[in-house]
């Protein structure tokens, strides 16, 4: 199932989880953070163990089916994380097929990887995949969406801006969201509950350039 925003993802973890996510997309920031949320609600449902798998060439993705099937015997719940960039799967794809065609219990399976074109979303193994899965998929924010995006983001860490600044935060910041999550947390420590005006955001912006 694809999620349809990212904002929904807290609801859907409360309601169920899911046995397989797959989390696509090119945005560092925002895929850690969705990495993050799952994680979190995973560990609330006592899902304790956690393995971390990067793929590289050397990578023997039998693996995951064995660590799969044989739980560790200090944890009753596993979740496993797989991350590799999608044209770089090879020959997970039958791997990742048999998971999904014959899902351990006790197991979640986070598959962490670059951008999905709809072309490959139809591929048979991959099909297989998302049937069971929640299907995340991360885009990348426009220049004319940034301003909305921080101005949310000022709103989670509790704080206002005059419209001025988050213009110019946007502007200055051309797209670069880690940047512009790190200006938020120095307007912070220098805001406080203060109103966020252009002259502290031309400062943060100028410290950071140094």
């Amino acid at each position: 199932m694809k999620l349809g925003k990212l904002t929904n993802l807290p609801v859907q973890l409360r309601k169920e989880l899911a046995p397989i996510y797959i989390i696509a997309g090119d945005e560092p920031l925002q895929i850690e953070e969705v990495c993050d949320t799952i994680r979190a609600a995973v560990r609330e449902q006592g899902y304790t163990e956690r393995i971390v798998h990067h793929v590289d060439r050397n990578f023997v993705w039998q693996e995951i089916l064995a660590e799969a099937n044989s739980l560790s015997l200090f944890a009753s719940k596993q979740l496993i994380e797989v991350r590799v960039a999608f044209d770089k799967i090879g020959d997970g794809k039958k791997v990742l097929q048999e998971y999904a065609e014959h899902i351990p219990p006790d197991t979640i399976l986070m598959l962490i990887t670059s951008r999905i074109t709809k072309k490959y979303e139809s591929a048979k193994w991959f099909a297989a995949l998302e049937r069971h899965s929640l299907y995340v998929q991360i885009w990348p924010i426009d220049a004319h969406q940034m301003g909305g995006w921080i101005s949310q983001r000022l709103q989670r860490n509790g704080m206002r801006a005059q419209t001025d600044a988050i213009t110019l935060l946007a502007d200055l910041l051309e797209g670069n969201l880690l940047a512009a999550a790190q200006a938020i947390e120095q307007l912070k420590l220098v805001a406080g509950t203060e109103l966020v005006t252009v002259e502290m955001v031309q400062n943060v912006v100028a410290d950071s350039a140094r």
